[in-house]
């Protein structure tokens, strides 16, 4: 073989094989394996962290209520308007929680060009070493299939995020990337968490159970959303004269039985005709059992599962 395709083979063991000796054509593989999948699994957890920080708006430096000036009028990382930063130029004063916001931004910043670095030459490395698997191994269409692949794009649309924040986002906040779109993009950096189904071992085993039970859940959601129409249809009928408020159409009764069913009772929409009150306390003794349906299909799946792995050790 020659270097390349020797290169890629031993990438491919890497990034694909499991951890399992047998598995693998160079048995030494297996601690670098693992130490890689260790690797991508912590950076999967910072991502997620970096990501609900930075939601967080009190760690941003605000203005012109900060008197952070020469922090916040950064030319590269500054967050405060030119104006603003022209009329405070003289200011020399540091507030405390302006310059941990700053510093705050610049870790992130920072933490994120990492991330979407790693996340980026793993997802090359897989698109590239893919063909060693004999079901994709044509050059280009085995490719696309394997891009096509529920993990495939999960590990795309993970990364995606990263580049569109670095594009279009600004330095000033107050610009065109405060916009809901933008915010939203930035928040599809969660989505890496889906990619835990590769490292942690019990994701595997969850995925096998709601899949072997999928057909049985379905039957529950199916009957869930059958009582959810029916008595928000009855509940309306009963309490729009009296309560129009509350009821004041169907789908704000269904929301109403949503509520009930799953027993959580936000208590912003309440019968208050006897009829209604009835059919709330029917709809209350229903939602114990209804929810308790999918727990013991769950754990008989769980049991199962278990259970055939045991058998096959």
């Amino acid at each position: 073989k020659g270097f390349m395709s020797a290169t890629r083979e031993i990438v491919w063991e890497l990034l694909f094989v499991k951890n399992d000796p047998d598995d693998y054509i160079r048995p030494w593989l297996r601690t670098p394996g693992t130490v890689l999948e260790g690797f991508l699994l912590a950076c999967i957890l910072a991502s997620l962290a970096v990501s609900i920080m930075d939601s967080m708006s009190s760690w941003e430096p605000q203005s012109p209520e900060s008197r952070c000036w020469a922090i916040c009028c950064d030319p590269k990382h500054g967050r405060c308007k030119p104006d603003t930063c022209e009329a405070h130029k003289n200011d020399t004063i540091v507030d405390p929680a302006c310059s941990f916001a700053m510093s705050w931004v610049h870790v992130r910043d920072y933490s994120l060009h990492i991330l979407m670095a790693i996340f980026t030459v793993e997802y090359a490395g897989r698109l590239w070493t893919c063909v060693e698997n004999p079901q994709f191994a044509r050059p280009f269409r085995g490719r696309i299939a394997w891009m096509r692949l529920p993990l495939s794009l999960v590990d795309l649309f993970s990364v995606l995020p990263f580049y569109i924040d670095a594009i279009f986002s600004t330095d000033d906040d107050n610009g065109p990337n405060s916009s809901y779109v933008l915010r939203a993009v930035r928040l599809l950096r969660i989505m890496t968490v889906l990619r835990l189904e590769r490292p942690l071992k019990a994701i595997h085993v969850m995925v096998s159970v709601c899949g072997r039970k999928s057909e049985e859940l379905l039957v529950t959601l199916f009957g869930a959303c059958v009582l959810i129409l029916l008595f928000g249809s009855i509940m309306y009928i009963l309490e729009f004269d009296e309560n129009p408020e509350m009821f004041p159409n169907i789908p704000a009764a269904m929301w109403w039985c949503v509520n009930c069913l799953s027993t959580v009772g936000y208590g912003d929409a309440v019968p208050i005709t006897p009829a209604g009150q009835l059919l709330g306390a029917l709809a209350a003794f229903l939602g114990v059992g209804l929810f308790a349906m999918p727990a013991g299909i769950l754990g008989s799946g769980f049991l199962e599962v278990y259970e055939e792995r045991k058998s096959t050790l």
